[in-house]
């Protein structure tokens, strides 16, 4: 029997529709509008508050390639760790993204040259930087490019010691938003995903605690504290039985005794 063509059409729209939607290898995040949370989530992206630091910082749970444009600039794709702290306003105040991984001269020249021709900074002195590193970091000093764009927002990134001879370098991405300090707002109560993404939870991940995050569980867990018994002193070296008075007996004998032979003693003269 043979099938119809039209089968293998309808089979393969029916594929596509039921398969799981995957992120795009990179994800371009748009920030010139909005200063919130919100372009992470529009974009696909999920993240979540940073454990013992729910009130100020969010994460995304593992690395990501992500683009940012904002406008007037438009950052090359970077695969980084990014980290994003939140005011009370739930504005953000800056985000970072640190590559985590040492870079070899030429890796570090290859991607800080697409890092600043996006922020239009000339590429000689960055590429003079890195080939006499470490001698041109005098007192431990970095190379560093950013622009401050007309929204307010300072868009740049800095080299990273490493501290290794064959990948001395690594790179991070800085992002933030210059206002006022009059309009920082301190932040009382955990993240919380912006309006229209209430139910996603930004709880951070089940992850092992660290040893701080351990002491701090326990000590305002009263049901993980310990309770220790109290024992009754004991006489050292003396068996449970034995009376603590024994030596007021042992006096008692003693001069009973001495006593005795006195008179004794005595008779006899």
């Amino acid at each position: 029997m043979k099938v119809p063509s039209y089968l293998f059409s309808v089979l393969s729209a029916l594929l596509v529709f039921v398969a799981p939607a995957k992120l795009p290898a990179q994800v371009t995040v748009d920030y010139s509008k909005d200063e919130s949370l919100l372009p992470l989530f529009q974009a696909g992206l999920h993240p979540r508050q940073e454990r013992s630091l729910e009130r100020m910082v969010c994460v995304l749970p593992k690395q990501q390639t992500l683009i940012f444009d904002f406008g007037e600039v438009k950052l090359p794709p970077v695969k980084a760790d990014w980290s994003f702290d939140v005011q009370g306003d739930d504005r953000l105040t800056h985000f970072e993204g640190r590559l985590n991984r040492a870079l070899t001269r030429e890796e570090a020249i290859e991607i800080a040259t697409g890092l600043n021709e996006a922020l239009h900074a000339p590429v000689e002195p960055m590429i003079d930087f890195v080939k006499r590193y470490p001698e041109s970091s005098p007192g431990a000093q970095v190379y560093r490019a950013n622009v401050k764009l007309k929204n307010g927002v300072r868009v740049g990134y800095y080299f990273q010691h490493r501290f290794r001879d064959d990948k001395p370098l690594s790179i991070v991405v800085r992002v933030e938003w210059m206002r006022p300090m009059r309009e920082f707002q301190p932040r009382m109560q955990p993240i919380k995903p912006p309006p229209g993404y209430e139910h996603i939870s930004m709880e951070p991940e089940d992850a092992p605690l660290n040893a701080i995050d351990k002491v701090l569980e326990n000590s305002s867990n009263p049901s993980t504290q310990k309770v220790i018994p109290k024992t009754k002193e004991k006489p050292v070296g003396l068996p449970e039985t034995e009376s603590r008075s024994w030596p007021v007996w042992l006096f008692m004998v003693i001069v009973a005794t001495a006593g005795a032979l006195w008179l004794l003693l005595r008779k006899r003269k």
